[in-house]
């Protein structure tokens, strides 16, 4: 099992939301250890993820996408989500 969060911290409160498209073409860069997530609303999109560290699976942690504490507003009610993400932490 790995570390245990500090849900006070995820819980701040802060957070923003991004449309990304291939008409508007943004890009958002995510600092190291901030938590993100995404929602695709088309019918298909591919994620490129580039860090500055070599990749630690034993580092990274996952949130449940509809843990109420997080309260965090997602524009579907039914999605489609992988058994890690459903799991979460």
């Amino acid at each position: 099992m790995g570390e245990k969060k500090d849900r006070g911290a995820l819980k701040s409160g802060k957070g923003a939301g991004f449309t990304l498209s291939d008409v508007n073409r943004l890009q958002i860069l995510v600092p190291p250890k901030f938590g993100n997530g995404h929602v695709v609303m088309s019918d298909e999109a591919i994620f490129h993820y580039k860090q500055s560290t070599e990749y630690d699976r034993a580092s990274q942690f996952t949130l449940r996408w509809d843990d109420p504490e997080l309260n965090i507003w997602w524009p579907i009610k039914n999605p489609i989500i992988s058994q890690r993400d459903e799991m979460g932490a």
